[in-house]
């Protein structure tokens, strides 16, 4: 079979370097472009950290701005793309300091200075934030919620699309396998940890 490849964000890349050897490369339009070619296939998280810092009550919502980059790679190499999402995967583990951040409403506040800010400004705060984030991320604890994961169907490559357009295409096509298979756009530990007992339930009956 084709081996998978991950595309990080060059700072994640930096700040780990160690992930390259889980396949791990650094998420540039080149290095995509590349393993395409090469055979691979690319995997990659379009909505990169403003959707991982959102908050929970739009952890299921997909959020990419006017991101193509993934797009116009898809375009470049003449590929599909298929769309991918793993049901109750923000539910996988919990975090103290991200609960009190979406408690307090302070995920909402962030985005709403930063969208306010000089561009220059924004993507600064933007990087130190995800440093943050991405530290704090590692004291989480473990929930063992029942994951489903759920390929879509392929978009075909069309040369008249645009990236633009294929891009929101994707974008529409990835919230409604989302819609359709996780069934709610907020996190919800409880209703996640649910399905893993309804589904021991219901393995224990069958055999």
């Amino acid at each position: 079979g084709r081996v998978i490849r991950g595309l990080v964000h060059y700072n994640v890349y930096w700040w780990c370097p160690w992930v390259k050897y889980l396949g791990f490369v650094p998420g540039t339009r080149e290095g995509a472009t590349h393993l395409l070619r090469e055979g691979f296939v690319s995997a990659c998280l379009p909505g990169g950290s403003r959707e991982a810092m959102v908050g929970h009550e739009n952890a299921y919502t997909v959020f990419w701005d006017d991101r193509c980059g993934f797009a116009k790679v898809a375009q470049e190499s003449k590929c599909d793309i298929y769309p991918f999402h793993a049901v109750n995967m923000e539910e996988m583990k919990f975090n103290i300091f991200f609960w009190w951040w979406n408690i307090l409403g302070l995920s909402t506040l962030f985005w709403w200075i930063v969208e306010r800010l000089p561009k220059t400004l924004r993507k600064d705060l933007t990087t130190v934030a995800e440093g943050i984030w991405y530290w704090l991320s590692y004291c989480s604890v473990i929930v063992p919620v029942k994951v489903v994961d759920v390929l879509g169907d392929p978009i075909k490559y069309n040369e008249a699309e645009t990236p633009e357009e294929l891009a929101c295409i994707c974008q529409q096509r990835l919230q409604d396998l989302i819609d359709k298979y996780q069934g709610r756009r907020c996190r919800n530990i409880p209703l996640a940890l649910l399905d893993r007992i309804e589904g021991l339930i219901y393995q224990n009956v069958d055999t």
